[in-house]
Formats: C-alpha cells, sequence, structure tokens
C-alpha cells in the first residue's frame, strides 16, 4: 500500500508577520527621513526668507526714494502747467525761484503727495521744495518747442474772426495741449530726477546688522524723446513702457533681488462745470431773407417774414418780380433800392404778418421797440421820438413799429413801368420811399397803397424828390394819409394827364409853399373842378388848385375843410401854420432811420461784415466745417439750391455768393452776400424755434452771430463744459511694478 505525503502549513503565519513588519519598518524609516528633510527644508526656508525680506526692505524704501523724486517731478510739472510758463519763449531762473515762492507753506504742503501707501512720511515739505529748486521748472532747450507746440494747437486755433481768443475754442485746445504737454514735461523731470538716482556702483546699507549692496538705474528705452522734444505730438505716442526704472539688492551671500518698474504720469482731468451762456440776438437773422445784393423773382413765391435787400454798398440792390406769378410777402420789405414788377400778370403783395408767425425773438428781445431800430441809437430817445409825431394838427406818425403787424415797405423808388398789363404791386400797410412812386406801366397795372405814404427827399423830381405821379394806363392808390414834398419842375416836362386815384375821404398833404404839395398836370380838371373841390372824393376835402406857381406844374395842396379856421384865411393858405418847415425839421430824422433800416438791419452804420465772424465756420486747415458741426448750412461760393433735395430744409442758410433757389420748402432764415434768384415757386418761412435750436446747440453758431449782439439778452442753461484751469488728479499712480523677482 503506497504511503501518501501532505504538505504542512505550520510556520506560514509567522513568514506573513515578519513580511509586514519589514515593510512597516522600511515605511517608517522613509517617513522619518522625508520629516527630517522637510524640518531642514523649512529652517533653510524661513532662512531664506528672512534673508529676502531683508532684500525686500532695501527695495521698499528704495521705491520710497524714487515716488518721492517722481512726486516732485509730478509738482514741477503742474506748476509749470498752472503758471503757464508753455507761452513763454524763454524761461529764467529768476522766473522759476518767483514762481515757487509763491506758494506759501500751506499750499506747498498739499503738494507732498501722501495718497499712495508707500509715499514719504515728511513733516515738512523744505526737502521738495529744495529738490524743485534743484530741477528748475525750465525746460530749457525744449521751451522754445513747446512753446511753438502751444502757439499752432492753441493760440492759433483759438482765435476767431479777431485776434481776440475764443474762450470756448481756448478751453477745447488747451484741454487737448494739457493732455499732450503735462504728460511729456512730467517725464522730462522724472528723467532728470531719476538721472539724479542712478548709478552703475553699489551702494551699501545695512539691515539687521547685515551689509546690503542696492543701485538703482534708469532704464533707457524710449527717454530720448522726453529729453530732447521733437517730432510730431499727434502722431508720436506716450507708452507705458517709454521710462523704466530697475533696483538691484544683494547680500554678501549673494543672493539678489531684481525689481524693475514702468513709470506712469498721474492723470490730471479737468473739471467739468455747469455753464450758463448768455445768447446774444442779431438782427441780421430776423429776417426770412437777408440779401447784400439785388432780390429777383423769377416765379411766385411765399414768404413768410420779414426781407431786406440792400447792404451791399458796391449795389443799387433791385427788388423785382420779373415774372407772371404772385409774390407774397407776409412781413415788411426793406430796400435801399427800387422795388418794380417787370412782368406782365406780376404781382407783389406785401401783407401783414399771419397771426401764426413766431416773432417772438425779434420783437421782444432784439427790437423791444418794435420800431426795428436798435434802442441805444440816439435817434430812438424819447425826445427825438417826439419829434417824429404827427404835424400838426394831424396825427399822423412819421415813423411806424413795424414789428406791430408788419406790411410796410420802405425803398428807393416804388414803380411800374414798360409795356406790361395788369402788373400790381399792393402794400397792406404803410410806405416809406427816398425817392418816387410812379406808375407808367400799360393797362390794369396798379400801385395800392393802403395805408399812409410818407417821401422823405424835398425838391425836385430829377433831383430824385419824392414825387407821386401816373403816366401810365393804370392807376395810383394812396389808402390814408400822405406826405410828397418832392416836386416836378418846368411847364415843358409836365406830366400827362392821368389820374391819381384816392380811394380814402381822409386825403391829406402837408405843407403850405410852391415847393410842397403833390405836383401834376391837371390841364382837363380831371381831379379838380374849379371850386377847389376834389372830383370823387368827400366834400370835406379841398385844394389851393389854380394857384399860379410860376413856372411849376399845377399844383395841388389838400386841406381838411374842418380845420379850415386853423389852416386858410379868407381862402388863402395861413401862413402861420408852417408844416413845410415843420416837415423839413423831420426830414434828417426821417432819412437817418430810412438808412438804418434799410442798409444797416435797424442798426447804425453796421455791414454785413460787422455783423458775422466768417472764420468761426472754417476748421484750423480752413476748411468748411460741416453743417453738423456749425450748425449752418454754408456754402463758399455761388450755389443753386432746391430745398427739396437738402437732408435737413431747415435753421440757417449763409451763402458768401449768389444764391438761387429752384423750389422746396425752408424753415428759418437765409443770409446772402451776393444776389438772390427766385424760381420754381418755394415757400421760405422765418422760424425762430428752428434758428435758436442751432444757436443754442452749436457753440460755432453762436459766435458766428457774436459781433452783431444787440438788445436784451437770452440766458440759456446748455451744457457742462470743462474748466481748464481747475483739474482734479484722478490717477495719482507714478509707478507700476512689472517685475519683481529673487535669486540666489
Amino acid at each position: 500500500m503506497k504511503r501518501i505525503w501532505k504538505k504542512s502549513e505550520k510556520g506560514s503565519s509567522i513568514i506573513l508577520v515578519l513580511i509586514v513588519i519589514i515593510i512597516l519598518l522600511t515605511l517608517g524609516t522613509m517617513a522619518l527621513s522625508i520629516s527630517i528633510g522637510n524640518l531642514k527644508l523649512g529652517q533653510k526656508s524661513r532662512a531664506w526668507k528672512e534673508e529676502y525680506y531683508d532684500l525686500d526692505k532695501v527695495a521698499e524704501e528704495e521705491l520710497e526714494v524714487i515716488d518721492f523724486a517722481l512726486s516732485v517731478a509730478e509738482t514741477a510739472s503742474i506748476r509749470y502747467m498752472k503758471y503757464e510758463l508753455y507761452n513763454k519763449n524763454v524761461v529764467s531762473s529768476t522766473l522759476v525761484n518767483k514762481m515757487i515762492q509763491l506758494e506759501d507753506e500751506a499750499v506747498l504742503k498739499n503738494m507732498v503727495d501722501k495718497r499712495t501707501k508707500n509715499a514719504p512720511k515728511i513733516s515738512s515739505t523744505k526737502a521738495q521744495l529744495d529738490k524743485i529748486r534743484e530741477l528748475g521748472l525750465d525746460l530749457k532747450s525744449n521751451q522754445t518747442f513747446i512753446h511753438d507746440q502751444w502757439i499752432k494747437d492753441v493760440e492759433n486755433k483759438s482765435k476767431s474772426g479777431s485776434s481776440k481768443l475764443d474762450p470756448e475754442k481756448y478751453n477745447k485746445h488747451m484741454d487737448e495741449f494739457f493732455e499732450k504737454a503735462f504728460p511729456r514735461v512730467y517725464y522730462y523731470f522724472a528723467i532728470k530726477a531719476l538721472d539724479n538716482l542712478s548709478t552703475s556702483i553699489f551702494k551699501r546699507a545695512n539691515v539687521n546688522g547685515k551689509t546690503m549692496e542696492y543701485k538703482i538705474e534708469l532704464v533707457e528705452n524710449n527717454t530720448s524723446k522726453y529729453r530732447n522734444f521733437s517730432g510730431d505730438w499727434n502722431r508720436d505716442a506716450i507708452n507705458e513702457d517709454d521710462v523704466q526704472f530697475k533696483i538691484t539688492v544683494k547680500d554678501s551671500e549673494g543672493k539678489q533681488l531684481f525689481v524693475k518698474a514702468n513709470v506712469i504720469h498721474p492723470v490730471y482731468s479737468a473739471q467739468t462745470i455747469e455753464k450758463s451762456t448768455i445768447i446774444y440776438g442779431n438782427p441780421i437773422w430776423t429776417n426770412a431773407i437777408m440779401a447784400a445784393g439785388n432780390i429777383r423773382f423769377n416765379s411766385g413765391a411765399t414768404i413768410m417774414g420779414d426781407v431786406f435787400s440792400g447792404n451791399d454798398k458796391n449795389n443799387n440792390a433791385k427788388f423785382t418780380v420779373a415774372a407772371n406769378g404772385i409774390v407774397d410777402v407776409y412781413g415788411n420789405v426793406y430796400t435801399k433800392g427800387d422795388v418794380s414788377v417787370d412782368a406782365t400778370g406780376g404781382t407783389l403783395n406785401i401783407h401783414r404778418y399771419e397771426p401764426s408767425m413766431d416773432l417772438d425773438y425779434k420783437k421782444n428781445y432784439i427790437f423791444p421797440s418794435k420800431y426795428y431800430i436798435d434802442k441805444k441809437i440816439s435817434i430812438m430817445d424819447d425826445d427825438n421820438k417826439n419829434k417824429l409825431q404827427g404835424l400838426y394838427p394831424y396825427d399822423m406818425p412819421l415813423i411806424y413799429p413795424d414789428g406791430d403787424t408788419g406790411g410796410n415797405l420802405y425803398c428807393n423808388n416804388l414803380f411800374l413801368e414798360g409795356s406790361y398789363n395788369n402788373n400790381i404791386i399792393f402794400v397792406e400797410n404803410n410806405v416809406t420811399t427816398k425817392g418816387f412812386v410812379k406808375n407808367k406801366a400799360g393797362v390794369g397795372s396798379e400801385i395800392n397803397v393802403g395805408g399812409n405814404y410818407i417821401g422823405i427827399t424835398s425838391g425836385d423830381y430829377y433831383n430824385e424828390g419824392s414825387v407821386v405821379y401816373n403816366e401810365g394806363e393804370g392807376s395810383i392808390h394812396l389808402g390814408e394819409k400822405f406826405i410828397i414834398p418832392g416836386q416836378i419842375s418846368g411847364t415843358n416836362r409836365s406830366l400827362s394827364d392821368k389820374k391819381i386815384e384816392k380811394k380814402i375821404k381822409d386825403l391829406r398833404l402837408y405843407g403850405n409853399s410852391d415847393a410842397y404839395g403833390l405836383f401834376i398836370s391837371d390841364k382837363k380838371h380831371e381831379l379838380f373842378d374849379n371850386q377847389r373841390n376834389v372830383k370823387g372824393i368827400n366834400s370835406g376835402v379841398v385844394s389851393n388848385y389854380g394857384k399860379d406857381l410860376g413856372g411849376y406844374a399845377k399844383c395841388a395842396i389838400f386841406i381838411d375843410k374842418n380845420s379850415v379856421t386853423k389852416l386858410m384865411d379868407n381862402n388863402n393858405i395861413n401862413s402861420s401854420v408852417n408844416n413845410e418847415a415843420a416837415y423839413k425839421g423831420k426830414i434828417k430824422f426821417l432819412k437817418e432811420i430810412f438808412t438804418m433800416k434799410t442798409e444797416h438791419f435797424g442798426t447804425k452804420e453796421k455791414n454785413i461784415e460787422d455783423m458775422v465772424y466768417e472764420i468761426n465756420l472754417f476748421d484750423e486747415d480752413s476748411k468748411v466745417l460741416p453743417q453738423d458741426e456749425s450748425g449752418i448750412h454754408f456754402y463758399n461760393s455761388n450755389k443753386i439750391l432746391n430745398f427739396n433735395s437738402m437732408k435737413e430744409p431747415e435753421g440757417i442758410i449763409y451763402c458768401k455768393g449768389n444764391l438761387t433757389i429752384t423750389g422746396g420748402t425752408f424753415n428759418g432764415t437765409i443770409i446772402c452776400k451776393g444776389n438772390v434768384t427766385i424760381t420754381g415757386n418755394p415757400t421760405i418761412k422765418y422760424n425762430e424755434s428752428k434758428i435758436m435750436d442751432k444757436i443754442k446747440t452749436y457753440s460755432a453758431t453762436r459766435k458766428f452771430f457774436e459781433p452783431g449782439k444787440m438788445g436784451k439778452t437770452i440766458e440759456y442753461i446748455w451744457k457742462n463744459d470743462i474748466n481748464v484751469n481747475s483739474r482734479t488728479c484722478t490717477s495719482p499712480q507714478r509707478h507700476e511694478i512689472i517685475e519683481w523677482r529673487e535669486q540666489s
């Protein structure tokens, strides 16, 4: 029988236990070794940190020194700008010291910058004051350059229409100049300060009983452009890494600390203030159309507002309707030239203002008296206005408050002539002429004056005396009272036997001599009967017709029978009532007023060049400003314009050449230094709200109209503005650390 051997498992547990013990002992030994290593590393790290803390302390102390030097550069730069040294070609050391001494101790203490956590704690400003004196405020060779930049970028660009500086332009350009000049001046002084601190040799310092060495170095990246200003400031950018410095610190064991930083310029921002701008009215923008030359209508048109023609001293400034159409003007017409209709079927209607028209600024601010004459002119004094009241015994005004109703006409001569038929001039209110009123046109032609008529020139017709005569196939209607001081001399030059029709019974002519009267030829007795009564007129009106005038044409002096006891004595003119002499005494005033209204916009003697600053419509490069910058549709030469093609047919149009309007509707005012020709039946509406919107919004518009300011002022808070003379530091940082590296 076979014996079977079995494996014995005795002793296996002991072996397993031994293996586990060995593993644990190995792990324990490793852990102990690691712990001992960590302990040693910790001890070594603490020693290194203590050593590097010492290095850091030296670096931080030197950063404080550098920051103080940069604060001195900042103060010097601010003072340079504050004292406006940039506007001097040369800055002397005497001036620098004087400027420094201007600051008292309290102000100087505020100059010491304590805004950053590392700022030095200085109890006195003497150290900074001494450093500023060392630096000086003198840019030396750079002074001429920065002065020239100021002349170019600020002074020249801030002039407006004259040698005077425009405050708004100056603020704008000075703010731009500060943003370019201050950083450069600051870097100039900062580099000078860092030059004094920089060295290639290590200096020694004792920290906690240890000897340290350190040095400060200026990194020469792009410092040359700040040492010597040159080039184009608009093109050469200021970069954060242009000026840098390094600090190196080391100990005796070879440990080192490297610090690198950018020099940053502090930022000073101009303070904003709520600005109250005083806006003055200017009479040049108070018309629907203002033309220095002629105004000619080659079609019908509707004009809502006053019309002015005639400021050009080299131009007769005719106001002419030259087409078979209707021109309706709702307002007053002022021209130093003639008014005529030179076309069959042509009509000129001068109406009173429409009730819906807004004339608040013109009537209540620019011309508060409503006479449309500058209230400062002595002729508008109460004493002088009294001289312009009506002649005894009638209450006929000699000047009119045009702003009350409108519909008045002031011109040289008013006439119709030629072979034209059915051409009409209608004036709803009053007419004042320097010369004659004449109708020499064809059938159906008519001059109709709804109100009073005043002629302001005595003397012979052929020497421009004011007379009224009808020599054509039509008629002349004088609606109310009138004064006709002119005369037509010479029997061989008497007028033809056409009648002058009167539409109202209150028909008066002032005068009591042969030279003052309505001189007409009436051989057929069409106007007067043998009893001196006026035909077709209320029997209360008589004349001195029939008197031998000795070489003159027949004269009719109209007299109201209700005043016969005062004006007539035994059917003769009462010589004690000398209205001729009285009127002669007023003619001087009337002519002055006429000239102011028809040539000088209601001022004493201003021309269009005196009313505006055209330079405000150009940029610094003499290019025309676009409308969205100037607020004005500006045309620098002749222009053909259809309002329908304009993006914004409203506001203000200013044309330096001749302007031709071909249609459409415009709301605002049109000002033209040349002639205005109108075709295409346009509508032009004087609109004060559109005009004032541009004036309030655009400083260029305000400055454009500033020379002609007149009347009461209009105060309007329009926006926040910058105050370049008051600045606040909005970013005080003077340096930025870009590297802090330790090395053994």
